[in-house]
């Protein structure tokens, strides 16, 4: 529960996890009216996770979408603190399995690209780096961009793609 919202998620643990050794852990976000289940169907990341051994996250956002920074979104509408929720997602998940706190991750697909724009920039303490599929930072979330520690960063872009242009 963040800011009195009940929040949940779906946790994928590779069978080889036995907690003795800390994990590193990816947080894949959903696009917009998504949930974490699809993100978790559409990314495959739960066989990447058993192969590599590591720990994955898929969170729901509120109202399928993410608070990323535009105001267009449901939950960036409703003023909902998805940030809170993300480092207190961490902490909980901390709390139940031995995490590689150095190897934190976030990977996202269109509003979920746009909000790991928004995870690199105000979380940079805690994760190591972004994937951003089909979506780029939003405008307004670019003056006030000051990462405390460096962000490694993949973006993922079609050319084609007629709901995040390739310009812009």
């Amino acid at each position: 529960t963040v800011e009195g919202r009940e929040r949940t998620y779906l946790l994928h643990a590779p069978p080889s996890h036995s907690g003795a050794n800390a994990a590193p852990l990816v947080l894949v976000f959903h696009g917009a009216y998504g949930r974490g289940a699809i993100a978790a169907k559409m990314s495959g990341f739960s066989r990447y996770a058993d192969r590599e051994r590591f720990l994955v996250v898929y969170p729901d956002g509120i109202e399928q979408s993410w608070n990323d920074g535009r105001g267009t979104t449901p939950a960036d509408k409703q003023g909902v603190d998805d940030v809170a929720f993300v480092s207190a997602l961490i902490d909980h998940l901390a709390q139940q399995f031995a995490i590689d706190r150095s190897r934190i991750y976030a990977a996202g697909m269109s509003n979920g690209a746009i909000f790991s724009f928004r995870i690199g920039c105000e979380l940079s303490d805690r994760i190591a780096g972004i994937a951003a599929v089909a979506g780029m930072m939003a405008e307004a979330i670019v003056p006030s961009c000051a990462p405390q520690l460096p962000v490694s960063v993949l973006i993922l872009k079609g050319t084609t793609d007629p709901l995040t242009p390739y310009e812009g």
